[in-house]
């Protein structure tokens, strides 16, 4: 009777050993967990700056209620030099919780409880190069990597999560240097002293900003921007033109020479720039006998070939110096 006992004592200890065994047993739900990764990227990048994305992690679609956790983040940007990886960055940004979900500071991970998420601050490790506005369609593709884990709620420590990962991409449109051209012209090639000239000035936006004046100075003429009020802005394609009267001096070089410089900007911060001259010989009424065969020259051989080069336009201030010029 007694080892009768001792059998059925050791067999009901067994039966409670498997049933403990049986316990610790888990057998994760399959395609019960999700996990829903976002990237924000920022729509336009000018030349130049950073390129800026958020990220926003969910546990979503949990139906057996597990937790989650996140342990990296990854980002890499399809750069016109090569790709460039940011390395884990999932401690390094900012991020705002909510549902519940929270940072593990002891074990540097994100925790997600079903329904809980994370949306993070904007965040860039890599600024655009000029090169990268030459990518296909001017954009720059990138793609972010997280690697995660389901937690397996209520099951003992045999039960670790199996590592998984998840992805998504983004793109920002590259915001192309703006560009501005300015030509000037004189409406007279030869002027006396005391004559009025005609500068006119034509501006052109040739894209791909609109684009807003900063300064506009001759070096002869100065400060044009009250001249230049009509151009203060001008849109993609857009042009504008403006005249100011300038009349020659007797200290002025011949020929005189003079430089216009221009500078916009566009509403992401760069500059574009251009600059033009224009020239405009001098007579000057006490002209010696060389300037005279000088000028002589010039009319004869205009004269021999006139067929095949410009007249050049003349202003004259009075009727002995037109007198002159026609008996050269």
């Amino acid at each position: 009777m007694k080892s009768q006992r001792v059998l059925i004592l050791i067999a009901i200890v067994a039966a409670l050993g498997l049933a403990q065994s049986a316990s610790a047993q888990c057998i994760p739900e399959e395609e019960f967990h999700g996990i829903s990764l976002v990237k924000l990227a920022q729509g336009q990048t000018p030349i130049g700056q950073p390129y800026q994305s958020r990220y926003r992690i969910t546990n979503s679609q949990d139906t057996a209620g597990d937790t989650l956790e996140v342990t990296s983040l990854t980002d890499t940007v399809f750069a016109s030099g090569g790709d460039v990886v940011s390395g884990n960055i999932l401690a390094t940004l900012t991020w705002t919780y909510s549902g519940g979900a929270y940072w593990d500071g002891i074990n540097n991970k994100m925790i997600l409880p079903a329904g809980g998420q994370a949306v993070s601050d904007y965040y860039s490790f890599y600024t655009v190069v000029a090169g990268d506005f030459n990518l296909p369609n001017h954009k720059l593709n990138d793609q972010v990597t997280i690697g995660w884990k389901d937690l397996c709620n209520g099951c003992s420590n045999n039960c670790a999560g199996i590592p998984e990962t998840a992805t998504a991409s983004g793109s920002t449109t590259i915001i192309g240097p703006p560009c501005v051209k300015i030509t000037k012209t004189v409406d007279c090639d030869v002027a006396t002293v005391g004559k009025e000239v005609i500068y006119t000035y034509l501006i052109e936006n040739c894209g791909p900003n609109p684009l807003t004046l900063v300064s506009i100075v001759d070096d002869v003429l100065g400060d044009l921007s009250s001249e230049a009020a009509g151009c203060t802005s001008l849109a993609v394609d857009a042009n504008c033109s403006f005249s100011v009267p300038y009349t020659i001096q007797q200290g002025d070089d011949d020929p005189l020479e003079n430089t216009v410089d221009v500078n916009y900007v566009d509403a992401y911060g760069q500059h574009a720039t251009y600059s033009d001259d224009a020239s405009v010989n001098i007579i000057h009424p006490n002209f010696t006998s060389s300037k005279t065969v000088t000028l002589i020259q010039l009319m004869g051989r205009m004269r021999c070939l006139m067929s095949r080069l410009p007249i050049p336009a003349m202003c004259l201030s009075d009727s002995r110096q037109m007198n002159r010029l026609s008996q050269m």
